[in-house]
């Protein structure tokens, strides 16, 4: 796998890429407070079909916070583009994304139509009406100076701590994250733990996905979906703590065409808790079922 920097009109992002030489373009976006890490056991699984590139958002990961500090899906979509732009150049991608991943693959895909040949959506964190109390602590991070003070405490909890903790919270069963899995977060978080920006960037970027919650302009989430033309597919646990189910039955009415599926006994990371059923999926209905499973 290859470990390069892309330099883009707001700073550089870092990308990890698996190329395959026959292998059909794809940009895999990571969720709140993970990196492109949390894409490799995807990546492994249909190497041989994809030719794929899993980039740390600003902020996150090893990539440095926007130049213009602005953490909005919006402007991370922007980035994503010129990601595209230069590490495909001319070619359309297959786009996939989990939970703020799925928040921004919708800005890009509906901003940028011929960049994404079509767009897989994992818990996208798109508003919604069926609130979890699950979620309420993230929410909570939200409101100014009390999220400080949260995030700060949660901080200072040791990094396998945390690790344990995000693997009960994005998994249905902690027993079907993969081997390792456990180390290499706690590895990463500890990694992080080293950069001046990482509380600053999480809530940034948290309060602007939050903001579209609230946005009722055209340019609001939903609203964009509609516009969005490239085949959709859009993928929920049917244990999600973080983004309820329900949402699923918001999918129909803003994007008809686009296909649906509800994951039992799957959590928040559908595409690492059940990896080949995520992948199958996938196949099915963007690569026309070229993967043997």
């Amino acid at each position: 796998m290859l470990d390069e920097q892309v330099k883009t009109g707001k700073g550089s992002v870092r990308i990890r890429r698996q190329p395959s030489p026959n292998g059909e373009p794809a940009v895999l976006i990571h969720g709140l407070g993970a990196s492109g890490h949390n894409w490799f056991p995807f990546m492994s699984h249909i190497s041989d079909q994809l030719d794929m590139t899993a980039p740390d958002l600003p902020g996150f990961g090893q990539s440095l916070p926007p130049s213009d500090q602005d953490h909005s899906p919006k402007n991370f979509a922007e980035i994503m583009a010129e990601v595209i732009e230069k590490t495909y150049p001319g070619q359309s991608v297959h786009l996939l994304g989990n939970s703020l991943g799925g928040a921004i693959a919708v800005q890009l895909a509906a901003r940028h139509p011929k960049l994404v040949k079509s767009m897989t959506l994992v818990s996208p964190a798109l508003p919604t009406l069926y609130p979890d109390l699950s979620a309420a602590p993230v929410v909570l991070s939200a409101l100014p100076k009390f999220g400080e003070k949260l995030m700060q405490r949660y901080f200072e909890l040791p990094p396998a701590e945390r690790a344990s903790n995000t693997i009960q919270n994005t998994f249905a069963d902690r027993r079907n994250a993969p081997e390792n899995w456990h180390e290499a977060i706690t590895r990463e978080l500890a990694e992080r733990d080293m950069q001046p920006h990482q509380l600053s960037s999480l809530l940034a970027t948290l309060r602007s996905l939050l903001a579209t919650f609230f946005d009722r302009s055209e340019q609001a989430p939903w609203n964009l979906v509609k516009s969005i033309s490239a085949p959709s597919l859009f993928m929920y646990g049917g244990k999600d703590k973080l983004v309820h189910p329900r949402a699923a039955k918001k999918v129909p009415y803003f994007a008809p065409m686009a296909q649906v599926r509800v994951l039992a006994e799957t959590g928040h990371v559908a595409h690492i808790e059940h990896t080949a059923w995520v992948a199958e999926e996938f196949s099915e209905n963007h690569l026309r079922n070229r993967i043997a499973y």
